[in-house]
């Protein structure tokens, strides 16, 4: 990860969704791998929202929505963000991104 130098760092967005479930999670990421290996430790002993359904429904799907480019770990969150806007999806209980700064254009 380079955010401190500013240069330009390839972010993902992804998506989770429960085996057999019509709910889902958006998240972000610089790492898929490591972030789906954080995810699945975390349906074994968290107790937010997206993990015990992933429990009750016998596991997750994770799949990348797309990549995006960024500079800075903010302006990813803020990216995370609109798609959570857009898509609305249950399993989400915080906000990726809180400043309203970030939002104006």
């Amino acid at each position: 990860m380079r955010y401190n130098n500013r240069m330009s760092e390839i972010g993902f967005i992804y998506k989770i969704t429960p085996h057999n479930c019509e709910e889902f999670y958006i998240g972000s990421t610089t790492d898929m791998k490591k972030r789906e290996s954080a995810h699945i430790t975390g349906s074994k002993i968290r107790t937010s929202k997206v993990y015990i359904k992933i429990r009750e429904c016998g596991g997750f799907v994770m799949k990348l929505l797309y990549e995006y480019e960024c500079e800075t770990e903010p302006e990813l969150r803020m990216e995370e963000q609109r798609c959570i806007d857009i898509f609305k999806p249950t399993l989400n209980t915080n906000r990726a991104f809180t400043s309203e700064e970030g939002f104006i254009e």
